[in-house]
């Protein structure tokens, strides 16, 4: 996941000249993951993510990412049992 993180903020770098907003990584993950969960013949992630980016219009953001391909922004957010 984190290899398909890269290639999408490179590919959007490459066309739109700037670094991807964050929100946006966020939903492209997230729209993976959910197709990964739809379709039998694909292996769902099983992993949480969590991306944290310094704006300097909006300053700090945390996103996290569930397996299922839910998306929220948090002020402080934790993955795990404890």
């Amino acid at each position: 996941l984190v290899y398909r993180a890269r290639e999408i903020a490179s590919k959007f770098k490459d066309k739109n000249a700037y670094e991807i907003p964050v929100h946006y990584l966020a939903l492209k993950l997230a729209n993976i993951g959910q197709v990964y969960t739809q379709h039998a013949y694909m292996r769902p992630y099983g992993v949480s993510t969590m991306l944290v980016s310094i704006d300097q219009e909006k300053g700090p953001s945390l996103y996290q990412i569930d397996p299922a391909g839910n998306y929220y922004g948090y002020k402080a957010a934790a993955a795990g049992t404890k």
